[in-house]
């Protein structure tokens, strides 16, 4: 069965200093396209508007993601309502906002691991680690933060800081 997924862009779909979009963040973009490849219908919900907006879309149509509706509910959703109301209908809703309480939402993280072995491919200075082996953590720019989900995700999240990079 398909299901409407909503996406939020700032610190959800990328990094970004406003209005500066930095880099992707790839778990989420991936979950993205892995959605609409399903047959699921995804939405673009953003507090962008105008030009900005338009430079979100281009982004995420250069990352391969073709979005349903933009800020707008999908047409099943309009033509079920009969209306299009001002909530935008989703049957998840990815944002660097959400709040998950025990036993509401989905807090898994199964999909951690699959991230950190990518994260640890893309930054290691010398041979990845394997998921969780982690042999060359002394050599790796992460720092062993692939072994750790809070600190591997608060990475996935952070702005980028420019006096860091070499």
């Amino acid at each position: 069965m398909s299901k409407i997924v909503s996406f939020d862009f700032d610190g959800t779909l990328a990094v970004t200093k406003w209005p500066e979009i930095i880099r992707p963040i790839q778990p989420v973009v991936e979950y993205a396209k892995q959605c609409k490849a399903n047959g699921d219908q995804i939405i673009l919900n953003t507090m962008r508007e105008g030009v900005r907006l338009q430079d979100a879309v281009d982004w995420c149509r250069e990352q391969g993601i073709e979005f349903d509706a933009v800020n707008d509910n999908v047409q099943c959703m309009q033509e079920f309502y009969g209306n299009n109301p001002r909530k935008i209908f989703a049957n998840e809703y990815i944002d660097d906002h959400n709040l998950v309480f025990a036993g509401i939402g989905n807090s898994n993280r199964r999909n951690l691991d699959k991230y950190a072995a990518a994260l640890c491919k893309q930054f290691s200075r010398a041979n990845p680690c394997v998921l969780n082996a982690h042999n060359d953590c002394e050599d790796c720019a992460l720092l062993g933060i692939c072994s750790n989900p809070d600190k591997l995700l608060a990475f996935m999240m952070e702005p980028a800081d420019e006096e860091k990079t070499e």
